[in-house]
């Protein structure tokens, strides 16, 4: 409704018409986020990477397809950018971002050599932040990239420290007296329901709109071998 607007019409304009390179007002933007001792990244905070789809109707609009958009949990027409965005405990900004292209754009689809996964583009733009030398303690991201071993073997050559989300049913290659699955750890941690966690402590998450939302954690000891295996120390 809101795009009908004047004021959203002439923006919208603004954005399409002007001749200002794209890549330099980006640079121009962080270097005066990067000045300003307000908003310069410090070590304890993390870059954040993720994916961000807008619905699209017809076909004009540069990297238009029919796939999925992560924000509305559906396949639908649209286009879809893989973002970095620098966060701490007090302020959060975009950093970088760049267009997914599907594979269908190209004479060869995916076996093309100039197709890149949205997988590819998310350590290009780690890359970015750790050539502009992005002050950060680690990259997280969702059980999209988690459950990824090429974006994690990424990561492990720029050698940035990462948190990654992995899927319930994730399990891994591991000795035989030794942990295999989130549900092994559990068991280890002496979990048995909500109600008999064992070790496990239920935290209170708050967000900044107020709301919060209840998660479990574990002391670790139980899956602290693996995770030193899989992972950058933080």
């Amino acid at each position: 409704m809101g795009a009908q607007q004047p004021r959203a019409q002439g923006l919208q304009w603004f954005l399409s018409e002007s001749t200002w390179e794209e890549r330099q007002v980006q640079e121009r933007r962080l270097r005066l986020l990067l000045e300003e001792p307000s908003t310069a990244p410090n070590e304890q905070g993390v870059l954040v990477i993720d994916e961000h789809g807008d619905r699209k109707r017809g076909h004009k609009t540069a990297h238009i397809g029919k796939q999925y958009l992560a924000n509305l949990g559906k396949l639908d027409t649209g286009v879809v950018s893989v973002t970095s965005l620098w966060a701490d405990e007090r302020i959060y900004y975009p950093l970088d971002f760049e267009p997914y292209t599907p594979a269908d754009y190209f004479a060869q689809g995916k076996q093309d050599p100039q197709f890149r996964t949205k997988l590819k583009i998310a350590v290009e733009l780690v890359r970015r932040a750790v050539q502009a030398k992005i002050a950060l303690r680690a990259v997280v991201a969702d059980a999209f990239y988690g459950e990824d071993r090429g974006f994690k073997q990424g990561l492990r050559d720029l050698k940035v420290g990462y948190v990654l989300a992995l899927k319930p049913s994730h399990a891994w290659w591991h000795p035989q007296e030794e942990i295999g699955s989130f549900q092994e750890a559990a068991q280890e941690a002496g979990w048995r329901s909500a109600e008999q966690a064992g070790r496990w402590v239920k935290v209170t998450r708050t967000f900044r709109d107020g709301s919060k939302q209840d998660c479990p954690r574990d002391a670790q000891r139980a899956a602290s071998k693996q995770a030193k295996r899989n992972s950058i120390p933080l």
